[in-house]
């Protein structure tokens, strides 16, 4: 087994062992998760919040879904035995979980080892609050360092040794538990709130299965024995705090929990590559009214580079954009939201993030039962590379996907003629504009513009979602969230991120919580059309030099465009602005003169 290594993040004490993959980078994506989770549990009916972790690696992100988002229950997976330890660690130091006296000499004497399976007598465990994600046994918060591997591993042996060993029916493999007291009253800063409407689950246990997920509760249960014989779930019958840790395929789980109608309120699937394949049974797994959080890191497929797998994982043929990183998360959401339409679920973003290390696309998704989805925000990006234009194509518009040339100015609708029609008409699809469909590209003497009826295609991706990638109301809500615990900067130490130290190109979009909470909720503005436009790239390559990001921003609100910074690049900014009024504005009010561009 590796070395093993206590950090903290935003005060919660882990440890990575046994290989386990851990990047301070993702703490962002972490920071938003929790306060999410901790917003739904609020809406939750009974303000209870289940949350199904199935690729966890070391557990670390379990472990602060316990201690701050104050789930009251917690099953983390991961395919690999060799990181259970770890696993168990990081989950009973979040839970601030206390070592009965014998066990606590069992551990001490360092009787039996390590072993993850050992001890599976069910005893019962005391609990501290521990909300701090100290470890326990007496210490202070974050005093978990000083100890050794030794002793760390014969705590984790302690805490096994009070586990319970649950055979679920479905699963082959062993699932430990561990029962908690619930948190009391006082010490939770949760409190019930009213829950989505259609959603509240009253009465759901006597309404039959549609009801138990509206509720996330299961109409058949028995309370746990702790004898590991038990096949029913008995997750719901019991009022306290669980933890859950198994080593099973994650399809596989996510498919047993949809067989048993035992549904979760977060379910979390943090894979590598494409994760399309998880769609399915994770859609499936969700309660009516919760959030799936899925994430990717296939940048190959997202840049354009492998269209053909792009169709076959996500049903997109995806095309090289400047603007690359962003058609990742798109096709993240699209790829979602259409396998969740086929299943009559209605998939919408909470928040999307894009971190440059791996590259990283996190998708925070709501699931509502609904047989209508929002399809006009389901279907084409296209670029013009002749004047860097952006546009967003409908289905019924492909036929006449182009940017009119001679048609660029102000606030005009494109006028795309259909294929042999003398006749023209708008491009509803086919426009610039998110809110209405049309462009507002035009005339401009600063545009370069061919022949009287001539038009250049638009090079189109997709299909992908092109609705907002975030929801404003819920942002705000995070947003207080975070100020409200004081969440600031990076949540580490530099000691524990050593990119905060050395500032490279891999963390050139890494901010701190504040500020990327303040940048989404510029980009959630629903008049902003898919993509962005790149100071140093398709800006600068058309002026004679490059022009400050926020005066340039301000610059297009006074002309009353949407404007706003973009979270995936530092020097890029969104707009419902054509690239022809981009130049113009930064001519007129910066003095700044565009330059001719060869097309």
């Amino acid at each position: 087994m590796a070395t093993w290594q206590v950090r903290q993040e935003r005060g919660v004490s882990f440890v990575t062992a046994g290989g386990a993959f851990y990047r301070a980078e993702s703490c962002a994506g972490r920071d938003l998760a929790v306060l999410a989770a901790a917003l739904q549990r609020r809406r939750a009916p009974g303000g209870r919040l289940r949350v199904l972790d199935v690729m966890s690696a070391s557990g670390m992100r379990g472990a602060r879904y316990l201690a701050q988002a104050e789930a009251d229950e917690v099953w983390i997976n991961d395919g690999s035995p060799d990181l259970h330890e770890a696993m168990v660690f990081n989950m009973c130091t979040a839970a601030g979980m206390q070592l009965a006296d014998a066990v606590q000499q069992h551990a001490v004497s360092g009787a039996g080892g390590g072993g993850s399976s050992s001890g599976r007598d069910g005893s019962s465990v005391a609990s501290s609050s521990g909300r701090d994600g100290a470890v326990s046994g007496g210490q202070e918060p974050g005093s978990a360092g000083p100890e050794s591997e030794e002793a760390l591993r014969r705590r984790v042996a302690g805490w096994s040794a009070q586990a319970q060993v649950v055979k679920l029916e479905g699963l082959a493999r062993d699932v430990w538990q561990w029962d908690l007291p619930a948190l009391p009253a006082s010490q939770s800063r949760t409190t019930p709130s009213r829950g989505e409407a259609g959603h509240e689950g009253t009465g759901a246990a006597a309404a039959g299965p549609e009801a138990c997920r509206d509720s996330g509760s299961t109409s058949t249960s028995t309370s746990g024995s702790g004898s590991g014989s038990g096949s029913a779930d008995p997750a719901d019958a019991f009022t306290g705090r669980r933890i859950r840790i198994s080593h099973v395929d994650a399809n596989r789980l996510l498919t047993n929990c949809y067989m048993r109608e035992s549904y979760y309120d977060l379910i979390d699937v943090d894979s590598f590559g494409s994760e399309a394949m998880y769609f399915p049974a994770a859609i499936d797994a969700v309660r009516y009214g919760g959030l799936l959080y899925l994430t990717a890191t296939d940048g190959f497929t997202s840049s354009g580079k492998r269209p053909e797998r792009g169709l076959a994982s996500y049903g997109a043929y995806l095309r090289a954009l400047p603007w690359s990183n962003e058609q990742g998360l798109r096709m993240v959401i699209g790829g979602a939201v259409r396998e969740a339409a086929s299943r009559g679920v209605t998939l919408t973003p909470v928040f999307s993030l894009y971190s440059y290390h791996g590259p990283v696309f996190r998708v925070m998704l709501r699931a509502r039962r609904s047989a209508e989805w929002a399809s006009q925000h389901y279907g084409f990006a296209g670029h013009c590379f002749v004047h860097g234009d952006n546009y967003s194509v409908g289905w019924k518009d492909l036929a006449g996907a182009v940017c009119r040339c001679e048609s660029r100015g102000r606030r005009r609708p494109v006028q795309v003629p259909m294929a042999d029609s003398p006749a023209s008409a708008p491009a509803s699809g086919a426009g610039h504009t998110a809110s209405s469909g049309s462009s507002s590209s035009g005339n401009s003497s600063s545009s370069s513009s061919s022949s009287s009826g001539s038009s250049t295609p638009l090079v189109l991706s997709g299909p992908m979602w092109t609705g907002p990638l975030h929801d404003a109301e819920e942002l705000r809500a995070m947003k207080a969230e975070a100020e409200a615990r004081g969440w600031q900067g990076f949540g580490m130490s530099a000691e524990d991120a050593p990119f905060l130290r050395d500032r490279k190109k891999s963390s050139r979009n890494v901010r701190p919580l504040e500020e990327l909470l303040e940048l989404m909720l510029e980009e959630a503005d629903p008049r902003l059309p898919p993509g962005f436009f790149s100071i140093d790239d398709s800006v600068a390559r058309r002026m004679a030099r490059p022009p400050p990001r926020d005066a340039l921003i301000a610059a297009l609100r006074q002309e009353g465009f949407a404007a706003a910074r973009c979270h995936l690049e530092a020097r890029a900014f969104r707009t419902n602005a054509c690239m022809a009024d981009v130049l113009r504005v930064a001519e007129d009010r910066l003095g700044i003169p565009s330059r001719a561009v060869k097309a």
